[in-house]
């Protein structure tokens, strides 16, 4: 069922586990929790990637939309600087538009936060730890 949508890795649910779990089996990995956050894990890197981007594509751009009054200076991200307010608005404003289909399903952001990470946390802490 969850093979029939394309995510922007390439991987979907089961074959990323089928991955995650032939992983395990090696000597090395065998003491970790098969039952981990491990998706969610997956899909969290591929929204900082993808917020990054859109950042700087924004800043490449010279886009500070709805930052523009605040203070601090469009400047690259290798640059960033925790007092740069500016740069700081850009970014959360860009992982509000990150979106995409990972391991986990739909990824999507408002106001800084995954929109179903409620959901999936509750659904590990039932299946997982009773």
């Amino acid at each position: 069922e969850d093979d029939i949508f394309d995510t922007l890795s390439g991987e979907n649910t089961t074959s990323f586990n089928k991955t995650y779990h032939k992983l395990l089996q090696q000597p090395q990995y065998q003491e970790y929790n098969p039952f981990g956050v491990v998706g969610v894990a997956y899909d969290a890197m591929w929204s900082i990637a993808i917020g990054l981007d859109i950042a700087s594509k924004k800043i490449t751009a010279g886009n500070d939309s709805g930052c523009e009054h605040l203070y601090g200076e469009l400047v690259p991200l290798e640059m960033f600087d925790y007092r740069n307010e500016k740069l700081g608005c850009i970014m959360r404003k860009s992982y509000d538009e990150v979106m995409f289909t990972g391991v986990t399903g739909g990824v999507v952001f408002e106001d800084g936060q995954r929109q179903d990470n409620l959901y999936l946390l509750r659904q590990y802490r039932e299946l997982y730890e009773g």
